[in-house]
């Protein structure tokens, strides 16, 4: 049994964990969400042929996606079929919590869309990860790992 992730400000900090990370896949079940979340730089530190997390997330409601227009001059669209929220690959840029919502800060590289990012925003009542193989990683493991890469990041870029 994976280990439920219950705040709200825990989900968010999930998704900032994640930073860099690209939501390949989302595929909704009843009201839950399963996101396979590609960041090998920490995946790895799992295992080094690791190149992922599966992140899922229970009782999910209010899903919005507000688009940045990739043309200045157009208005942001509000998008809520998840299908075509997770259609691009969303990059993860950094998440916030606020008022029991979270928001997750995105961008998109793909030029089939006239956007370039926009913000995910949802609510959730508990989330659980796992690693490539299936194995729960807690919020606190996760963490660790994620200081642990940069700090040796920072070790390694120093000039």
């Amino acid at each position: 049994m994976l280990m439920k992730i219950t705040t709200v400000s825990e989900i968010s900090d999930v998704f900032s964990i994640f930073h860099d990370g690209i939501i390949e896949e989302c595929v909704p079940a009843g009201d839950d969400i399963r996101m396979r979340i590609e960041i090998r730089y920490l995946a790895m530190w799992i295992r080094s042929d690791y190149t992922h997390f599966i992140l899922n997330l229970s009782n999910v409601t209010d899903v919005a996606f507000r688009t940045w227009p990739s043309d200045l001059k157009s208005e942001p669209q509000d998008l809520y079929d998840p299908s075509v929220i997770f259609s691009p690959k969303l990059e993860i840029l950094e998440s916030s919590a606020n008022d029991q919502l979270v928001t997750v800060v995105c961008k998109q590289a793909s030029p089939d869309f006239e956007y370039g990012g926009g913000e995910l925003v949802f609510r959730a009542s508990a989330a659980s990860v796992a690693d490539q193989g299936g194995d729960e990683v807690s919020l606190d493991r996760l963490d660790r790992i994620c200081k642990e890469y940069w700090e040796e990041w920072s070790v390694k870029n120093q000039h």
